[in-house]
């Protein structure tokens, strides 16, 4: 470089990438380097959808009435793949093997945060006459870090229409409800369909088979 031309860029040795040389060179920057102040925090994340599907076999959905007790059968729907479930209105699931558990099909929560919404889908592959009509509806159930045992959260969505009493092959329903569940790390979330009557107390209305899909917001 010239003497001319570090004459020219030396510029009192204040930080520049370029001097205002015609040329248009670069030029080693002189001085230290000045930090600027924050910029405004950017606007909070979407969050994370977790997604669930029944996969290559439908789910069977019961409320029947078994020797003389209403017995409500729902089913557990996980990444692609789904089991029954034991009677739901024992208001508890339990992991385990053998009659009276269920398998593993829990999400486990990596960090807190909330679960702002549910989504859920079902297309009946079965045409059957109920007794009488049915809500399907599609349930968080969580338990602690350390438990096998499942409790239902209330973050549930109904799906509309109802189904019935006369279903055929290809009727759907689906629904969206906004939540606001705190989760903890380590917490698990079951999500359970099952099959609801309109009235608060359970009747038999039979069996509802179908593929079920649902996707969980959490931020």
């Amino acid at each position: 470089m010239s003497k001319h031309w570090e004459e020219k860029c030396n510029d009192n040795n204040k930080p520049r990438v370029r001097c205002n040389c015609t040329n248009g060179q670069a030029v080693t920057v002189h001085g230290p380097a000045i930090q600027g102040p924050p910029g405004p925090p950017g606007p909070p994340g979407a969050g994370a959808i977790i997604p669930y599907a029944s996969g290559l076999t439908p789910v069977v959905l019961s409320t029947v009435d078994v020797a003389g007790v209403i017995v409500s059968t729902g089913a557990i729907v996980g990444f692609g793949s789904s089991a029954p479930t034991t009677d739901i209105n024992t208001g508890a699931l339990t992991l385990g093997v053998g009659v009276g558990n269920i398998p593993d099909f829990a999400f486990v929560v990596p960090r807190t945060g909330t679960v702002t919404s549910i989504s859920a889908f079902f297309s009946a592959t079965v045409g059957v006459t109920l007794a009488a009509a049915g809500t399907v509806r599609a349930e968080l159930w969580r338990a602690s870090a350390l438990s096998n045992t499942f409790t239902p959260t209330g973050v549930f969505v109904d799906l509309a229409p109802a189904f019935g009493p006369v279903v055929t092959v290809g009727n759907t329903a689906a629904n969206t409800a906004s939540a606001s569940l705190p989760v903890a790390a380590g917490d698990k979330l079951l999500l359970v369909f099952s099959l609801r009557t309109s009235g608060p107390t359970p009747i038999n209305i039979g069996a509802l088979t179908g593929f079920a899909s649902a996707g969980v917001g959490i931020s």
